[in-house]
């Protein structure tokens, strides 16, 4: 419990964003001053303790500056209740909410995000939540006081798989002589052109296939500028895997830096060989605490229509390759028309719920934002679905009438057939869906594919629908 508890802390007062949402530099490449001297101020090394069943325990949390200095990593380890325990982040502003917003990932402790602001140059709030490994879901109210070479952080409010769990006090204190003491990195840094113009490649839709330790899936692979286009926020899918990264340009190396979430652990990708239509390099992954495996060599292969990634055999894993295929803005706004010329016109009826499920599709004014009204069956709601022009897809934004959010990517796989990749959020759990929809008559359509509940992969009963 107490490891967790000190990931949020960690979270909350310096730690690493890989939010696709919330991880962007400041307008124009700079940082406002009051979050530049914050990012000064937590920059060193830290030792920190906390209390648990009477007895207390130790860590270091290491914070660093990035190379643009539109962002701090750092890394912390402790050996506490649990054992071994040690988690990397990428922590970023986010000018469009005035927040500061971060995304974690730990070899033992899942991944989550949290959100905070800047009460003073004392004192700071927020919240956050996570999925731990086994699917048990959290949530915490934060709140951090600064005074000179110290933190003390609590965690209030805390719910644990439902249940309350007692608050918690951490205590941060700076070593001596980390603190930076040379020029601060400037958050202005703007890539060179030619850089700028190999990352291009990367952004947009892309649809994926690939092999894992030996198993293939299918999934989507997203990219986008963040706000001072010094790099790029990725999403990925792997399946029903949310995998979350960040890129930057390395002036020291020379190398295109890739730093991602994923369900195992982190990864660092580093791109030192930059040629016009493959990149190469190698990436240090920690996957374990106590193993971390550098240097495995990764390669990138650009070709017309997309690129292959290719990653090395590591100790004790099995090479890994995929291959993206771009989806165009062109063919985007073609499957948003397609799909609409489907749906709209009539009521779209169900009767295998308890309930009669009915949907109707409209076009709002200038047809280029497709409405859904959803009444009766199990999801009765609303929902719109436009063309997202940073990542030249379908995106959908839904809302069911129990407050559960959630936005889906829309692909169109074949002239009958279209793909939808979900991501949910309600009070008490979180959802991923995979959904295949099918037209199988011309007043008639299939919708089959499976989620995941709370960590938990669940089919989904087939769903078949009619026009009245």
């Amino acid at each position: 419990m107490t490891i967790q508890r000190i990931v949020f802390l960690l979270l909350f007062v310096g730690s690493l964003s890989l939010s696709a949402s919330g991880q962007q530099p400041g307008q124009g490449g700079s940082l406002p001053d009051k979050i530049d001297k914050h990012f000064q101020f937590l920059t060193g090394t830290w030792e920190y303790s906390y209390q648990e069943n009477g007895k207390t325990y130790n860590g270091v949390w290491s914070v660093r500056r990035s190379e643009n200095g539109a962002a701090l990593l750092s890394h912390f380890r402790e050996v506490g209740p649990k054992g071994k325990v040690s988690g990397n982040y990428l922590h970023g502003w986010n000018a469009g909410s005035n927040q500061l917003i971060d995304n974690f990932v730990s070899d033992k402790n899942g991944i989550g995000q949290a959100t905070y602001t800047l009460i003073s140059k004392d004192k700071a709030e927020g919240s956050s939540e996570s999925t731990l490994p086994d699917g048990t879901r959290r949530t915490t109210k934060l709140r951090s006081e600064y005074s000179p070479d110290k933190i003390v952080w609590t965690n209030y409010q805390t719910v644990l798989d439902g249940q309350k769990q007692p608050d918690r006090v951490f205590t941060f204190i700076r070593q001596k002589n980390t603190a930076k003491t040379n020029r601060p990195e400037t958050a202005s840094a703007t890539l060179p052109d030619d850089v700028k113009a190999k990352m291009a490649k990367q952004v947009g839709t892309w649809t994926t296939r690939g092999t894992r330790d030996g198993k293939t899936f299918e999934g989507l692979y997203q990219a986008q500028w963040n706000d001072a286009e010094t790099g790029l926020i990725f999403n990925s899918r792997e399946g029903h895997h949310v995998l979350h990264g960040m890129s930057h340009w390395d002036p020291q190396t020379g190398a295109i830096v890739e730093v991602w979430a994923t369900p195992q652990g982190t990864a660092i990708l580093h791109f030192e060989k930059l040629d016009d239509d493959r990149w190469s390099g190698h990436a240090d992954l920690q996957f374990d605490a106590d193993s971390p495996i550098n240097g495995v060599g990764i390669e990138l292969k650009f070709h017309d229509g997309g690129f292959a990634f290719f990653g090395d055999a590591a100790p004790g894993k099995l090479p890994f390759s995929v291959t993206n295929t771009h989806v165009s803005l062109d063919q985007s706004m073609r499957a948003l028309q397609s799909f609409g010329d489907l749906f709209v016109g009539g009521t779209w009826v169900n009767k295998e719920d308890d309930s009669v499920a009915e949907h109707i599709y409209t076009w709002l004014p200038g047809e280029k934002v497709l409405n859904l009204r959803r009444t009766g069956g199990s999801y009765p709601g609303v929902s719109v679905y436009s063309v997202h022009h940073p990542t030249q897809s379908v995106r959908g934004y839904e809302l069911d009438n129990d407050g559960v959010m959630g936005i889906a990517t829309m692909v169109q796989t074949r002239d009958d057939q279209y793909k939808l990749y979900g991501h949910y959020t309600g009070k008490d759990d979180t959802q991923d869906l995979l959904l295949t929809i099918t037209q199988t008559g011309p007043d008639s359509v299939e919708a089959t594919g499976s989620i995941r509940i709370n960590g938990k992969t669940l089919p989904w009963k087939a769903r078949h629908w009619t026009r009245k």
